[in-house]
């Protein structure tokens, strides 16, 4: 009896380790993705301030035009 108990006990201690490494995997895994989708969240930012400046040129432009060629 004591000896099932003592196996069964580190058959747990096995699957706790296991489950930690796992748990450490899935954490570094995590921790990339964020980064790799902080980086993107970045450039959709930075591509919507491009196009706020193009659409401010060409409003500009249209105004500067209206009347040229009517």
């Amino acid at each position: 009896m004591v000896t099932h108990l003592l196996n069964k006990n580190a058959s747990l201690l096995d699957e706790n380790i296991i489950i930690r490494r796992r748990n450490a995997m899935l954490q570094m895994e995590n921790a990339r993705f964020l980064g790799v989708v902080a980086a993107k969240e970045r450039e959709i930012a930075t591509l919507k301030d491009e196009l706020r400046v193009r659409d401010r040129k060409i409003a500009a432009l249209k105004r500067d035009c209206v009347g040229r060629f009517v």
